[in-house]
């Protein structure tokens, strides 16, 4: 995950918002390697057809379209007690990342 993870710069590429370096799994902000193209519809396990994803972006997309992109603001606005706690937790992590590479 690592050569994926340098190539986003440190972003997932569903959401945009930063993967913080330091969080691993279970924790739903942790980096996963998701396939773009996903494998049970013909897509190889290469870098190229990887990117880099939050777990939770991940599960969220599931199956989805190549093209699948998450929009927090939006889901944030439709579905506040559901979505801002576990924003707020994903900045605290980002700052605490910063904190340890600073």
């Amino acid at each position: 995950i690592d050569e994926v993870y340098t190539r986003a710069r440190g972003i997932c590429e569903i959401c945009g918002m930063p993967v913080p370096h330091t969080t691993e799994p279970p924790n739903p902000w942790a980096a996963t390697r998701d396939h773009i193209k996903p494998l049970s519809e013909g897509g190889l396990h290469e870098f190229a057809n990887c990117q880099l994803a939050h777990r939770l972006c991940n599960s969220i997309k599931g199956q989805a379209a190549e093209e699948f992109r998450i929009d927090w603001r939006q889901k944030v606005c439709k579905e506040p007690e559901k979505w801002t706690e576990p924003l707020n937790e994903l900045w605290k992590q980002i700052k605490n990342d910063a904190g340890e590479i600073a």
